[in-house]
């Protein structure tokens, strides 16, 4: 991963986990710190276990057995297309012929997962590639999903990696969320980066 000093834009910033567009998302990712810049390029990391735990009973009551619409071209669509997003997913479920290759990158997980090895609940949206929520109206899944958005990145949730050369990072990507701060433009930031296979969310 290498940001050059002329680049203006920022792909790893937003809250998110790696992939979740994909079928079968990553289960975790490895990040190295090669070269990096005078100041800033930091990453902030949220603990979903703990953010799900401290939900209220309504909001449990809202996700609980639904599936949100994971999209990895979110930030390239407006608001507007939330509905044709699902409805897409739709015709997929349905067996309709004509959608495969435009959806290769669109995929239904639970909001609230079950983690495979620890048995624990976990949010499973972010603000960087969730585009909707199965069988919700738009207005409501929006007004939730902000909600659940505003609440994941709360500092109580929180933590700071502050990279020097040499540090190395692992996370699950199933539990966790992170955002790459961009406060270095005009400077080089070279991070090496395995991902690791992961398996289908339930």
């Amino acid at each position: 991963m290498l940001t050059r000093p002329a680049d203006t834009i920022n792909f790893g910033g937003g809250w998110h986990s790696d992939t979740p567009y994909l079928e079968t998302p990553s289960l975790g990712s490895v990040l190295y710190a090669k070269e990096l810049p005078p100041h800033g390029g930091d990453t902030l990391f949220s603990n979903l276990y703990r953010a799900y735990d401290a939900l209220d009973a309504d909001t449990l009551s809202q996700i609980e057995g639904r599936r949100a619409v994971h999209s990895g071209s979110k930030r390239y669509r407006t608001p507007g297309d939330r509905s044709e997003v699902y409805g897409k997913m739709a015709r997929k479920k349905d067996g309709e012929g004509g959608e495969e290759s435009a959806l290769k990158s669109d995929s239904l997980h639970p909001i609230a997962r079950t983690h495979p090895e620890t048995g624990r609940k976990t949010l499973y949206v972010s603000s960087l590639h969730t585009v909707a929520i199965e069988g919700m109206e738009d207005g409501a899944a929006e007004q939730l999903l902000d909600k659940l958005y505003a609440h994941q990145a709360e500092e109580e949730f929180t933590c700071r990696v502050v990279w020097r050369p040499g540090t190395l990072t692992i996370w699950d990507n199933r539990c966790t969320l992170h955002n790459a701060l961009f406060d270095y433009v005009g400077h080089t930031r070279r991070m090496h980066r395995v991902t690791i296979e992961g398996e289908r969310p339930v």
